[in-house]
């Protein structure tokens, strides 16, 4: 579960995806995830992806060709874990 994107220096918190189906809910693996339009990587089995940011306001993507995409914007806090849901 824990895929972390980019190791960070001083100060910065996390950002975790929980990436779903919305037609039935179930966990969306290999979606794209893109943070700031940076490719981050793809969500794992279970649907999540963790990244380690530095503190502020972000951006993302996540997006599967075959469902669809979802964009939005999240903000990182020092030592925090910001949730981000995603239901394509």
């Amino acid at each position: 579960m824990q895929r972390r994107a980019v190791a960070q220096t001083g100060r910065h918190g996390s950002a975790t995806s929980n990436s779903r189906a919305a037609r039935h809910g179930a966990p969306l693996s290999n979606a794209l995830v893109s943070i700031d339009g940076i490719p981050y990587g793809a969500t794992l089995a279970d649907g999540t992806y963790d990244a380690v940011l530095p503190l502020g306001s972000h951006t993302y993507a996540i997006s599967n060709p075959a469902i669809g995409r979802q964009i939005g914007s999240f903000t990182v806090t020092n030592g925090q874990t910001t949730l981000v849901e995603a239901h394509l």
